[in-house]
C-alpha cells in the first residue's frame, strides 16, 4: 500500500468523521482499486491483505474490533 498523499496528515485521516468520503474515495479511484458496486467501495484485498501488519500498526485498535469479529464468527463453542 502506497504512503498517503504529502497534503494528508495520517492523525486527521483518523479524526474524520467522514474518512471514506473526504479520503477513501479519492484515493481509491487514483489507484485504481475503486468500483462501484451498490454505492460501496471495494479496496483491492490483495494489497490490504500483503500490507495488513501496516494497517494493523496504524489503526490498532480498529482491527483489533475487526478480528474480535471475526474470531466469534467462527468460534462455535458458543453454540450447543
Amino acid at each position: 500500500m502506497p504512503d498517503l498523499p504529502k497534503k494528508w496528515a495520517w492523525p486527521d485521516v483518523r479524526a474524520e468523521c467522514n474518512p471514506k468520503e473526504i479520503y477513501y474515495d479519492p484515493f481509491a479511484e487514483h489507484r485504481a482499486v475503486y468500483a462501484a458496486a451498490a454505492g460501496d467501495a471495494i479496496y483491492s484485498g490483495k494489497e490490504a491483505v500483503t500490507d495488513y501488519k501496516r494497517i494493523r500498526a496504524r489503526c490498532p485498535e480498529d482491527t483489533q474490533n475487526l478480528e474480535t469479529r471475526i474470531r466469534m464468527v467462527f468460534d462455535t463453542s458458543h453454540f450447543p
